[in-house]
């Protein structure tokens, strides 16, 4: 009966009652192609930005957006310029991101 009253009030403290987090900001996200052979034989088809910064989520985590978003809607990388968009952000510019409060 110790036991069993133990693991409940274990079980009680593990439970988070924390409310979602609201965002003080506008949020800018942007998904682009990563090119061949960049992406690794496709283990890396897709990076993601958030407020002109890349954030590294796992591969399962961008397939979810991905599929959200829809594969239709994210550019291919532009051959004049192969590197725009994987490894700098394509859509996001240094004013924009000013306005997002993100730092250079």
């Amino acid at each position: 009966m110790k036991f069993c009253l133990i693991l409940v009030l274990l079980c009680g403290c593990s439970v988070s009652q924390e409310a979602p987090r609201k965002l003080d900001r506008p949020l800018a996200l942007e998904i682009n192609a990563v090119p061949p052979p960049f992406d690794m034989a496709g283990h890396y088809p897709y990076v993601v930005w958030m407020n002109g910064k890349r954030v590294q989520l796992p591969k399962k985590d961008v397939l979810l957006l991905v599929e959200k978003v829809g594969a239709q809607n994210i550019p291919m990388a532009n051959q004049e310029d192969i590197h725009r968009g994987w490894l700098f952000p394509y859509f996001i510019n240094t004013e924009e991101a000013r306005a997002f409060g993100v730092s250079e």
